[in-house]
Protein backbone atom coordinates (compact mmCIF):
# COMPACT_ATOMS: atom_id res chain seq x y z
CA UNK A 1 0.00 0.00 0.00
CA UNK A 2 1.21 3.46 -0.79
CA UNK A 3 1.42 6.26 1.76
CA UNK A 4 -1.84 7.80 2.90
CA UNK A 5 -1.12 11.04 1.03
CA UNK A 6 -0.69 9.06 -2.18
CA UNK A 7 -3.95 7.21 -1.50
CA UNK A 8 -5.81 10.49 -1.01
CA UNK A 9 -4.35 11.82 -4.25
CA UNK A 10 -5.44 8.63 -6.03
CA UNK A 11 -8.97 9.01 -4.62
CA UNK A 12 -9.09 12.61 -5.81
CA UNK A 13 -8.19 11.46 -9.31
CA UNK A 14 -10.80 8.70 -9.20
CA UNK A 15 -13.42 11.28 -8.23
CA UNK A 16 -12.48 13.48 -11.18
CA UNK A 17 -12.73 10.56 -13.59
CA UNK A 18 -16.12 9.58 -12.16
CA UNK A 19 -17.45 13.09 -12.74
CA UNK A 20 -16.19 13.01 -16.31
CA UNK A 21 -17.96 9.69 -16.88
CA UNK A 22 -21.24 11.03 -15.50
CA UNK A 23 -20.94 14.15 -17.67
CA UNK A 24 -20.24 12.00 -20.73
CA UNK A 25 -23.31 9.89 -19.99
CA UNK A 26 -25.44 13.00 -19.64
CA UNK A 27 -24.09 14.49 -22.88
CA UNK A 28 -24.91 11.32 -24.77
CA UNK A 29 -28.52 11.64 -23.70
CA UNK A 30 -28.45 8.87 -21.13
CA UNK A 31 -30.64 9.38 -18.15
CA UNK A 32 -28.17 8.96 -15.32
CA UNK A 33 -29.99 8.38 -12.08
CA UNK A 34 -27.91 10.34 -9.63
CA UNK A 35 -27.13 8.52 -7.00
CA UNK A 36 -26.70 5.35 -8.99
CA UNK A 37 -23.81 6.66 -11.02
CA UNK A 38 -22.34 9.59 -9.21
CA UNK A 39 -22.16 8.34 -5.64
CA UNK A 40 -21.10 4.83 -6.62
CA UNK A 41 -17.37 5.26 -6.28
CA UNK A 42 -16.46 2.41 -8.60
CA UNK A 43 -14.32 -0.70 -8.26
CA UNK A 44 -10.99 1.13 -8.17
CA UNK A 45 -12.16 3.17 -5.19
CA UNK A 46 -13.47 0.01 -3.54
CA UNK A 47 -10.06 -1.63 -3.90
CA UNK A 48 -8.34 1.47 -2.56
CA UNK A 49 -10.70 1.59 0.43
CA UNK A 50 -9.98 -2.04 1.24
CA UNK A 51 -6.22 -1.49 0.99
CA UNK A 52 -6.38 1.58 3.22
CA UNK A 53 -8.63 -0.14 5.75
CA UNK A 54 -6.07 -2.92 6.13
CA UNK A 55 -3.33 -0.47 7.15
CA UNK A 56 -2.66 0.63 10.73
CA UNK A 57 -4.35 3.99 10.01
CA UNK A 58 -7.38 2.35 8.42
CA UNK A 59 -10.18 4.30 10.06
CA UNK A 60 -8.58 7.71 9.63
CA UNK A 61 -7.38 6.76 6.17
CA UNK A 62 -10.86 5.82 4.99
CA UNK A 63 -12.22 9.20 5.97
CA UNK A 64 -9.34 10.90 4.20
CA UNK A 65 -9.78 9.01 0.94
CA UNK A 66 -13.53 9.55 1.05
CA UNK A 67 -12.95 13.28 1.36
CA UNK A 68 -10.34 13.10 -1.39
CA UNK A 69 -12.82 11.38 -3.71
CA UNK A 70 -15.48 13.96 -2.89
CA UNK A 71 -13.07 16.83 -3.49
CA UNK A 72 -11.99 15.47 -6.86
CA UNK A 73 -15.52 14.66 -7.97
CA UNK A 74 -17.00 17.97 -6.88
CA UNK A 75 -14.23 20.11 -8.34
CA UNK A 76 -14.69 18.44 -11.73
CA UNK A 77 -18.49 18.43 -11.43
CA UNK A 78 -18.53 22.18 -10.86
CA UNK A 79 -16.37 22.73 -13.95
CA UNK A 80 -18.67 20.49 -15.98
CA UNK A 81 -21.82 21.98 -14.45
CA UNK A 82 -23.23 18.72 -13.17
CA UNK A 83 -24.54 17.84 -9.72
CA UNK A 84 -22.03 17.48 -6.90
CA UNK A 85 -22.05 14.69 -4.32
CA UNK A 86 -21.99 14.62 -0.55
CA UNK A 87 -19.68 12.65 1.69
CA UNK A 88 -22.71 10.66 2.87
CA UNK A 89 -23.37 9.63 -0.75
CA UNK A 90 -19.85 8.23 -0.98
CA UNK A 91 -20.09 6.50 2.40
CA UNK A 92 -23.38 4.89 1.37
CA UNK A 93 -21.98 3.75 -1.99
CA UNK A 94 -18.62 2.30 -0.94
CA UNK A 95 -19.94 -1.03 0.32
CA UNK A 96 -21.30 -1.95 -3.10
CA UNK A 97 -17.92 -1.56 -4.80
CA UNK A 98 -15.63 -3.44 -2.41
CA UNK A 99 -13.70 -6.19 -4.23
CA UNK A 100 -14.38 -9.90 -3.83
CA UNK A 101 -11.40 -10.23 -1.47
CA UNK A 102 -13.17 -8.22 1.23
CA UNK A 103 -14.39 -10.31 4.14
CA UNK A 104 -17.94 -10.10 5.47
CA UNK A 105 -16.62 -8.19 8.49
CA UNK A 106 -14.77 -5.71 6.24
CA UNK A 107 -17.92 -5.17 4.18
CA UNK A 108 -19.63 -3.98 7.35
CA UNK A 109 -16.70 -2.15 8.93
CA UNK A 110 -15.54 -0.09 5.94
CA UNK A 111 -18.78 1.83 5.31
CA UNK A 112 -19.22 2.25 9.07
CA UNK A 113 -15.70 3.62 9.43
CA UNK A 114 -16.20 6.17 6.69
Amino acid sequence: MTALGDAVEMADGMGKVAALLVATDLESGASVPLPANSNNPGGDMGSLALDVYRTPRGYDGLKNIGLGYQSGYNSMAKRLRIATISYVDIKNGIGAVLPQGATAAERIAIPAAM
